[in-house]
């Protein structure tokens, strides 16, 4: 049961048709790494049994909202492409306060394909060194800047989408499942442990 398994590293559920997890919180306190690609799921509620995570994979999902993220502040990689994440401005307020988050992935949600995402996504995660697989160039963070001073100019949450005359890198709509972990077969999982303690020495 994973439950019981407060020394799981590494969690692979990839392709299984899941709705959910119904885990109690910090039931997984030693899991680092989680994949649960292509499944069905939801919600990341079940993130509260992790805390310690560090490398979330949960693309192809049926994800609305990143709150959850909030019980995992030490993610470091984060992909979520080809979910139904439709708030950008979300999106980044749930994750600006993962301050070791270096690597994300969004490709293939409904904003994704608005031409001031990257740039967005750039401007308001300041410690991001990859993004859909590319990485941040420095001139990123200049355009950056200019797409948030416009929208702070015109005060319309939704008006990058339309604003032609600042130049930013077109986010791609198709996710790449070549930078996905190796998944498992279908209707399989994996896990990995850490070995158990040495027996304790005779006296």
């Amino acid at each position: 049961s994973l439950t019981l398994a407060s020394n799981l590293t590494s969690v692979s559920l990839s392709h299984n048709s899941l709705t959910s997890l119904p885990l109690p919180p910090s039931s997984l306190p030693s899991l680092t790494e989680l994949n649960v690609n292509y499944n069905k799921l939801s919600s990341l509620s079940f993130l509260a049994a992790c805390p310690a995570l560090q490398r979330l994979y949960s693309a192809q999902n049926a994800l609305t909202s990143l709150q959850p993220l909030k019980e995992c502040a030490g993610l470091q990689a984060v992909c979520v492409s080809g979910n139904l994440l439709d708030d950008l401005g979300g999106t980044t307020e749930a994750l600006k306060h993962l301050t070791a988050l270096e690597e994300l992935e969004l490709d293939g949600n409904p904003y994704s394909s608005h031409p001031s995402y990257r740039a967005l996504c750039v401007g308001a995660l300041q410690g991001l060194r990859m993004l859909d697989g590319e990485a941040v160039q420095p001139g990123e963070r200049d355009k950056a800047k200019q797409v948030a001073k416009y929208e702070e100019r015109m005060g319309d949450q939704g008006s990058f989408y339309t604003h032609s005359d600042i130049q930013v890198p077109v986010g791609e709509s198709a996710p790449r499942p070549l930078r996905r972990p190796t998944t498992s077969h279908a209707h399989t999982a994996a896990y990995h442990a850490r070995p158990p303690p040495p027996p304790p020495r005779g006296g």
